[in-house]
């Protein structure tokens, strides 16, 4: 089961750099060395289920934050 969390989460990470390319695209500027040098920690953050996090209620008081600097 972990292995398959493990690919799945790649996955996830190669989707989002190709969407990240893809708008930089189609927007004909942007930085792409912040954004994808974050997609790894992002990804494991958000779709491990490390953060208490309910994308359906972003309001919730006990939610967890990121915040990059």
């Amino acid at each position: 089961m972990m292995k398959e969390n493990k690919i799945k989460l790649v996955e996830t990470a190669i989707k989002i750099r190709k969407d990240l390319i893809n708008m930089l695209c189609n927007a004909g500027s942007g930085h792409s060395g912040g954004s994808l040098s974050l997609v790894e920690v992002i990804t494991y953050l958000y779709f491990s289920g490390i953060l208490n996090i309910d994308p359906k209620n972003h309001r919730k008081i006990d939610r967890d934050r990121v915040v990059l600097i």
